[in-house]
């Protein structure tokens, strides 16, 4: 009876097998994914479901590297064509739990030439899923340990490429995946600010699409709203990768302002640090100065391939540059009260009165005004 039982067990995997393998074949097939799309995609996401309690267990794909990718190229497929959808329809997403689990079942094989499908593929399901509110502390600690293993990984398969990878890699125009990581984690503080905020005063964050409210404005309603609970460690940690990323990263002015937001929101609650005490007027002064972060539109929306932009927004290169240049002086404020707390945020320790007196600031305004217009 058991050796009948172990035949019965041994043919259903090997068909499992064989149909995780045929699927993840066809969804390689450009005809096959339009279909999926217009008429099947809630069946796709269904076994997407499935497939990923197969990952997150752990144990059932342990050491079986090529089945772990199959599954992770369906779910990050389904994630994709899940994307393309209207606002409206529903989506194929994962939580932040099931992200956390899902980072956890990959990290569980050695780390190894052969897993590097899966750990890209891994970090695409993360980044592809869209950012997660950050609403409490579980959820702060989780989304450490999501980002530092995508940041590990996405360094470690850069050390693994080869020379002809290099030269296939995609266009410099392209964002790397550091960039998403970061807009990602962005992203996640600043809609898990807002998710804490009654939705008949979300509408208060920022003002009509053509005018814009400013980054202080956003800080006084959403501080206002909001009963700080929030831990300074967990809040320190995370602004400290923030601006670890962002020191590996183009530093893009239209990605700057949500940057700055997520930073202000973890630290400038916090009163224990001198140095954002002391500079409390001048840091007013800078986010007054900065428009409010795209993310407090309500007609924001996570894209994957690279920033969303509203169209009715237009700034001159005069406006640019000087919400650019209070970004750059947040950065170096806020990375020295990092240093001054013993956490390494990897911007050398200035002060902004240094930056001023030697003149780029202004250098790069007259530039500005010196340029042609076309």
């Amino acid at each position: 009876l058991y050796n009948s039982f172990m035949k019965a067990m041994l043919s259903l995997s090997l068909i499992f097998v064989c149909f995780v393998q045929v699927l993840d074949v066809l969804i390689l097939s450009r005809f096959i994914t339009e279909w999926l799309q217009e008429t099947a995609l809630e069946q796709l996401s269904e076994i997407s479901q499935y497939l990923y309690l197969l990952v997150e267990d752990g144990k059932l794909l342990k050491g079986d590297i090529t089945m772990l990718s199959s599954i992770l190229n369906i779910i990050a497929s389904t994630m994709r064509l899940s994307m393309k959808r209207k606002i409206y329809q529903p989506h194929f997403t994962l939580s932040l739990h099931g992200i956390f689990k899902l980072c956890q079942a990959i990290d569980g094989n050695s780390r190894s030439i052969e897993l590097k499908p899966s750990m890209e593929l891994g970090t695409d399901v993360v980044l592809m899923n869209g950012p997660l509110p950050i609403s409490s502390e579980t959820d702060k600690s989780r989304t450490v340990m999501v980002v530092s293993w995508v940041t590990s990984n996405i360094f470690w398969l850069c050390k693994q490429k080869s020379a002809v990878e290099m030269l296939c890699e995609e266009p410099l125009n392209n964002e790397c995946r550091l960039s998403k990581i970061l807009r990602w984690l962005v992203a996640s503080v600043i809609l898990g600010r807002i998710s804490r905020i009654s939705p008949e005063k979300r509408g208060g964050l920022a003002t009509s699409t053509n005018s814009p409210g400013t980054l202080q404005s956003f800080l006084n309603h959403s501080s206002e709203t909001v009963e700080m609970v929030d831990s300074h460690v967990a809040n320190e940690a995370l602004a400290a990768i923030i601006l670890y990323l962002q020191g590996h990263v183009k530093k893009k002015s239209d990605t700057l302002p949500s940057v700055m937001t997520a930073l202000s929101l973890l630290l400038l609650d916090r009163c224990s640090e001198q140095v954002l005490v002391d500079g409390r007027g001048q840091i007013e002064t800078l986010c007054s100065k900065i428009h409010c972060p795209a993310e407090s539109n309500p007609a924001w929306r996570w894209h994957y391939y690279q920033p969303w932009r509203d169209p009715a927004l237009q700034h001159t290169a005069t406006e640019r540059m000087e919400v650019e240049q209070s970004c750059r002086s947040l950065l170096i404020i806020f990375s020295n009260a990092l240093s001054a707390a013993g956490l390494p945020a990897g911007i050398p320790v200035l002060s902004v009165g240094d930056i001023e007196k030697s003149g780029l600031f202004q250098w790069e305004r007259d530039s500005v005004v010196e340029q042609p217009h076309a």
